[in-house]
């Protein structure tokens, strides 16, 4: 298990505004002769992850020649980072194996491996969460949410998306998926498709998602789909054609030509789906 001093994520910001924190570290960030300061590089990149950026953590960590800095912390940054950007994390992490361990990382592997385990530390990944920041929850909160409704724990993603909610802001992303998740656990698929067809319109980066589940939810259901469904499915497919979500939006189309009862296009989709 990492040790919560590598990972605690809480403890590398503070409630000062960003731009506060920010420059005296960039001012310290090159010491004489253009040297690059390690120490400058790392906090910079620790306090950007704290704020939730990604890619500009990535960056900055990208500034230390190699020798330079610990490659396993860096490996961690890394991870981290391309969480918080939502990125997918290969099969072996730097979190892998850790769900059930006590301290912060049970949080970051189950988010890193994208489903509860049965030996998940629920706790421990309740307590961490609850030490974010709030920015960091707001944009965490209901992706974990998800994660544990997909687990068949209602108790959990319950509370972690009320205390998303308590937060006051006004935009959370991916809320409407977490909510479909939950009504899914309970049942409501009428709530399910609401929610889905919410984060459609909003036309959000899960919107593709949330489309290819709303169309195998009329499949399940054999509920009517609105006609222009099939148009959007394409649309999206074509944006998103060479990763692996074009392939499930290229099966979506063909299931969304057949519900709106398009079916020489259905045939005709199918036929090109196989090739």
């Amino acid at each position: 298990c990492l040790p919560d001093r590598k990972i605690a994520i809480h403890n590398w910001g503070n409630d000062s505004p960003f731009a506060d924190q920010l420059g005296p570290l960039r001012g310290a960030l090159v010491r004489e002769f253009d040297d690059v300061n390690p120490a400058s590089v790392r906090a910079l990149a620790k306090l950007y992850l704290y704020f939730g950026f990604g890619a500009e953590a990535r960056a900055m960590l990208a500034m230390l020649p190699e020798g330079r800095t610990d490659p396993k912390q860096r490996e961690i940054y890394n991870a981290m980072a391309a969480m918080l950007d939502g990125q997918a994390l290969p099969i072996n992490h730097p979190f892998s194996g850790q769900q059930g361990c006590e301290g912060e990382t049970a949080f970051w592997s189950a988010l890193a491996d994208g489903v509860i385990k049965k030996s998940a530390n629920t706790d421990a990944i309740q307590q961490t969460f609850s030490r974010l920041p709030v920015h960091l929850r707001v944009n965490l909160g209901p992706r974990v949410s998800s994660l544990f409704a997909e687990a068949g724990n209602l108790h959990v993603a319950e509370a972690i998306l009320r205390s998303v909610s308590r937060t006051g802001m006004e935009y959370i992303p991916e809320i409407n998926m977490a909510e479909a998740a939950i009504a899914e656990l309970e049942g409501d698929t009428d709530l399910v498709a609401e929610k889905l067809t919410d984060e459609v319109a909003e036309r959000t980066e899960s919107a593709p998602t949330a489309l290819i589940d709303l169309i195998d939810l009329s499949y399940q259901e054999r509920k009517a789909l609105s006609p222009d469904v099939p148009e959007l499915a394409a649309s999206y497919e074509l944006e998103s054609r060479d990763g692996e979500l074009g392939t499930q939006l290229r099966s979506a189309e063909v299931v969304a030509l057949a519900l709106t009862g398009n079916f020489n296009l259905a045939f005709e989709e199918l036929q090109e789906v196989t090739r």
